[in-house]
């Protein structure tokens, strides 16, 4: 019988780093197309916000374990969420909104948190 995992902590870390810079630029995209281009959830608009960027830190937190470039990746996501509202004020059918990118970044830390938790717990470390 072999010890190994079924997936090592190395493809973990690949896959998931891939998907969350593809949640950063799905994240871009969506904050600048037209209201009627964007797709809508039964969601609220702040909840929206903070699903789309607690699963894209998550993401970046699992591809990422290190506290440097996690605290980098934070600081960008928040950092994103004011940036991209900006624009939305003068992009048909949207409007900016100071709520939303509080649960942008809030929605950012959580996702990053629970991710470095459950990394720290679950993910095998890789063996040098």
């Amino acid at each position: 019988m072999s010890d190994h995992p079924l997936i090592k902590a190395e493809q973990i870390g690949r896959i998931s780093a891939v998907a969350g810079w593809l949640g950063v630029l799905v994240i871009a995209i969506l904050s600048l197309v037209p209201g009627n281009l964007r797709p809508h959830t039964v969601l609220p608009g702040p909840l929206e916000h903070t699903l789309a960027y607690a699963l894209t830190g998550a993401a970046l937190a699992f591809g990422y374990r290190g506290m440097d470039f996690r605290l980098l990746c934070l600081v960008g996501l928040s950092a994103g969420t004011v940036v991209l509202e900006i624009p939305q004020a003068f992009v048909a059918g949207r409007s900016s909104s100071a709520l939303d990118a509080v649960a942008g970044s809030s929605g950012a830390a959580l996702g990053m948190l629970l991710a470095a938790v459950l990394s720290k717990l679950f993910v095998p470390t890789q063996r040098q």
